[in-house]
């Protein structure tokens, strides 16, 4: 880590969270959230994404075919 950055995290927690011991302030301002990564995506997962985003790319996705009047798909 370069000097300037190390300087400018310090100057920074002092500015924003004054009032704070300056370790601590620098502590905070630099942590990373601790969010869990989004689970993986198995191959056929990626592999539909890929196909829905190609279809819809292509304008090739089959339009919803017409309801009768009483909700049910077309024969």
């Amino acid at each position: 880590m370069s000097q300037g950055k190390r300087y400018a995290e310090r100057w920074c927690a002092a500015r924003i969270l004054e009032g704070v011991p300056l370790r601590q302030a620098v502590q905070q301002l630099t942590a990373k959230d601790d969010e869990p990564a989004p689970p993986k995506r198995s191959a056929t997962q990626l592999q539909q994404e890929r196909r829905l985003r190609e279809a819809l790319k292509l304008g090739s996705w089959p339009a919803a075919p017409e309801l009768k009047p009483d909700g049910a798909p077309p024969r």
